[in-house]
């Protein structure tokens, strides 16, 4: 028996996961890559995150190092580019962003293109699998490492799926290549026993461990199947054994502090040492976790996709050790199965107001987290109306861009609306010019009246169709007309002079226009002459779309264009060369 062995493994066993003392005076990342040259990137719109997100340096420079960002602000100093490697990069006002970090990923583990052979998101071998490790199973050939990258990804926490009650063991890990090739050369701060199988400084504070746990419909059960009793065992015949050790009682002490491969990480669990990440839904499931936290005296990291935790925030903070979980949502993703039915994408707002922490996630492969959705529509349309696209297709923006031809986008939520209204102005102002905005379905842009109008003439609204319905959840907001509400979209619309049309979701509807347009009318009490009232579908509509006049006339008998009983008489087309008497 080794004494000062068991006495330093002991004493380990109570020491929390934690920086070295000198991390923030390290020179050299732990995972540098020596081709990597100093970069030095300068004329760069810097998004630092400080003050609360707010803080941005316009024509910053950025001094990386070693692996490390060594500087960012106005000027880097010249001590640090003294190096003749250093590289330098004209950003040309280009925005730089500090990276994203995916904190519910799936990447390696359900790998693209999806194999029978290369997928390890699950085991089905039993219910409560503590000991497997995501990291055994990350493939280094998954296509979508590059794809990711490009939509701002840089590190991901890959988690086991969610099947069982517990899953196993997640890494954190950087999704760039590495010179050696394997998954262990991506993980961050990998625990130290991978490294060597040893502690190499009993003193040296562990490193963060990762677990999933689950709850609710994929796995079928929950407080039957935890395993915390065997764990808890564990860890008092553990605690009563370093007891006795700690005080030098050695007679008829086992020659090895009791050990469990299979509960090894749960134990942690309880030790404070793995950070919990928790796939849950249901406020049921809430009470029911975090009862099961403060009965094993447990904490929570995170719960992830939580689509009813902006019910129970308080229940959330009940979770044992006075540290309020975080909670890992999507940003638009749900009413997929009935768990999710009441998720909102109001949820972080929500949240964030009573004090618990947000992180946004993708569930890589569920959500390709290369594209930050709407966010990355609006980044295109902005290139592309600045001169950032080549050829045929570049000049026909650059057309839109100076005003010559109208640009028509099909949006409905009041949110994207309002982006587009900005692109305009910026647009607007690098050109000199006035860009010609035109907005089609635009189901929620009576929220954003005054603003449109604000913007000019060259914005208008194409309403299709004519009666607004929230099919999708970005068309929620509806203004559904008399008699529900006093005004309609058009009444609205028109009463803050915005040009406004009429348009159609299917061919066939053409030839009830002129009754939508007489609906229309009356949904506007008395606001709209029946002048106002034919141009929605007409001379609007062309003026919209950037169209040429069209003078067709076309007679009724029998009433005029708004009246059911009446019939076309006659049609008079110059643009089609005829006169058609029926």
């Amino acid at each position: 028996m080794n004494a000062q062995e068991i006495l330093d493994e002991c004493a380990a066993l109570y020491t929390l996961p934690g920086p070295p003392k000198d991390f923030g005076e390290r020179t050299v990342s732990d995972r540098f890559e020596p081709a990597a040259v100093p970069t030095l990137i300068t004329n760069a719109t810097i998004w630092t995150g400080n003050n609360n997100g707010t803080e941005v340096i316009h024509g910053g420079e950025i001094f990386l190092e070693g692996g490390l960002i060594k500087y960012v602000g106005d000027r880097v100093p010249s001590h640090f580019t003294t190096n003749n490697r250093v590289r330098s990069i004209n950003a040309q006002l280009a925005w730089v962003t500090p990276a994203i970090v995916d904190m519910h990923s799936h990447l390696g583990v359900d790998s693209a293109p999806n194999l029978a052979g290369s997928a390890d998101t699950n085991s089905m071998k039993a219910l409560i699998q503590p000991w497997l490790r995501s990291l055994d199973g990350i493939d280094t050939h998954d296509e979508s490492y590059p794809l990711s990258i490009s939509g701002g990804i840089a590190t991901a926490l890959i988690l086991p799926g969610s099947a069982d009650a517990i899953g196993g063991q997640a890494f954190i890990i950087k999704l760039r290549d590495t010179k050696d090739r394997t998954p262990l050369s991506r993980v961050l701060e990998p625990p130290y026993s991978l490294l060597n199988g040893t502690r190499v400084d009993p003193t040296i504070p562990p490193r963060w461990r990762h677990m999933k746990h689950a709850t609710g419909e994929n796995p079928s059960t929950w407080y039957q199947g935890t395993r915390y009793n065997e764990a808890r065992k564990l860890k008092l015949e553990q605690d009563a054994y370093c007891a006795k050790a700690q005080a030098h009682q050695w007679t008829g002490l086992p020659a090895q502090i009791p050990k469990n491969l299979k509960w090894e990480a749960l134990v942690d669990v309880l030790r404070g040492r793995v950070k919990v990440n928790c796939h849950i839904y249901e406020t049921t499931d809430f009470t029911s976790m975090v009862g099961l936290t403060n009965e094993f005296e447990f904490s929570i990291a995170a719960f992830h996709h939580a689509h009813e935790a902006y019910l129970v925030p308080e229940t959330i903070k009940k979770v044992w050790g006075g540290v309020t979980p975080g909670v890992a949502v999507f940003a638009t993703n749900a009413r997929y199965k009935r768990e999710a039915y009441r998720g909102t994408e109001f949820a972080p707002k929500i949240l964030h107001e009573h004090g618990i922490p947000i992180a946004v996630k993708s569930d890589h492969s569920i959500l390709d987290s290369r594209f930050l959705l709407i966010s990355s529509k609006f980044a295109a349309l902005r290139k592309a109306l600045k001169g950032g696209l080549q050829g045929e297709i570049g000049q026909w923006y650059k057309a839109v861009a100076e005003g010559k031809i109208p640009l028509v986008v099909d949006v409905a939520k009041a949110d994207h609306i309002a982006t587009l209204l900005e692109l305009k102005a910026e647009v607007d102002e690098y050109t000199g010019k006035s860009l010609r905005l035109t907005l089609t379905h635009a189901t929620e842009a009576h929220l954003l009246a005054k603003q449109i109008a604000a913007a000019g003439p060259d914005v208008g609204v194409v309403l299709r169709p004519a009666r607004q319905y929230p099919t999708v959840w970005d068309q929620k907001r509806v203004l559904p007309g008399p008699p529900l509400s006093a005004q309609s979209s058009v009444g609205v619309l028109t009463d803050a002079n915005v040009t406004v049309a009429i348009g159609i979701e299917e061919g066939w509807q053409a030839r009830n226009t002129r009754f939508d347009l007489a609906w229309a009318a009356l949904e506007a009490n008395g606001t709209l002459s029946r002048t106002e009232a034919l141009a929605m579908g007409s001379s609007n509509l062309e003026t919209l779309l950037g169209l040429e006049p069209q003078t067709d006339l076309v007679a009724y008998r029998g009433g005029d264009v708004f009246d059911l009983s009446s019939r076309v008489a006659a049609i008079i087309s110059p643009a089609r060369g005829f006169v058609d008497l029926i």
